[in-house]
Protein backbone atom coordinates (compact mmCIF):
# COMPACT_ATOMS: atom_id res chain seq x y z
CA UNK A 1 0.00 0.00 0.00
CA UNK A 2 1.32 3.41 -0.96
CA UNK A 3 1.93 5.88 1.84
CA UNK A 4 -0.06 9.05 1.31
CA UNK A 5 2.10 12.13 1.01
CA UNK A 6 0.52 14.60 3.39
CA UNK A 7 2.89 17.42 2.48
CA UNK A 8 2.24 17.76 -1.25
CA UNK A 9 -1.06 18.18 -3.01
CA UNK A 10 -1.28 18.97 -6.71
CA UNK A 11 -3.74 21.78 -6.01
CA UNK A 12 -1.45 23.62 -3.59
CA UNK A 13 -0.18 27.04 -4.54
CA UNK A 14 3.55 27.56 -4.45
CA UNK A 15 3.26 29.52 -1.19
CA UNK A 16 1.22 26.74 0.40
CA UNK A 17 3.79 24.23 -0.77
CA UNK A 18 6.62 26.25 0.79
CA UNK A 19 4.67 26.47 4.05
CA UNK A 20 4.03 22.71 4.06
CA UNK A 21 7.74 22.05 3.52
CA UNK A 22 8.63 24.45 6.35
CA UNK A 23 6.29 22.58 8.70
CA UNK A 24 7.91 19.20 8.13
CA UNK A 25 9.37 17.55 11.22
CA UNK A 26 13.10 18.09 11.68
CA UNK A 27 13.64 14.31 11.56
CA UNK A 28 12.29 14.21 7.98
CA UNK A 29 14.62 17.01 6.93
CA UNK A 30 17.59 15.25 8.55
CA UNK A 31 16.64 12.01 6.80
CA UNK A 32 16.48 13.84 3.46
CA UNK A 33 20.00 15.13 4.06
CA UNK A 34 21.28 11.64 4.88
CA UNK A 35 19.70 10.21 1.73
CA UNK A 36 21.15 13.02 -0.37
CA UNK A 37 24.63 12.44 1.11
CA UNK A 38 24.41 8.69 0.50
CA UNK A 39 23.25 9.12 -3.10
CA UNK A 40 26.03 11.63 -3.73
CA UNK A 41 28.60 9.24 -2.26
CA UNK A 42 27.29 6.37 -4.42
CA UNK A 43 27.39 8.56 -7.53
CA UNK A 44 30.97 9.64 -6.75
CA UNK A 45 32.01 6.01 -6.22
CA UNK A 46 30.48 5.00 -9.56
CA UNK A 47 32.26 7.88 -11.30
CA UNK A 48 35.61 6.86 -9.79
CA UNK A 49 34.98 3.25 -10.82
CA UNK A 50 34.31 4.33 -14.42
CA UNK A 51 37.46 6.48 -14.45
CA UNK A 52 39.48 3.56 -13.10
CA UNK A 53 38.07 1.26 -15.79
CA UNK A 54 38.94 3.80 -18.50
CA UNK A 55 42.48 4.09 -17.15
CA UNK A 56 42.87 0.29 -17.11
CA UNK A 57 41.58 0.04 -20.68
CA UNK A 58 44.05 2.69 -21.86
CA UNK A 59 46.92 0.71 -20.37
CA UNK A 60 45.83 -2.50 -22.12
Amino acid sequence: MKKKNTFVNETLSFEDFEQAIAQRPASDVALDELVRERLTAEKDAQKKERELKKARNKLS
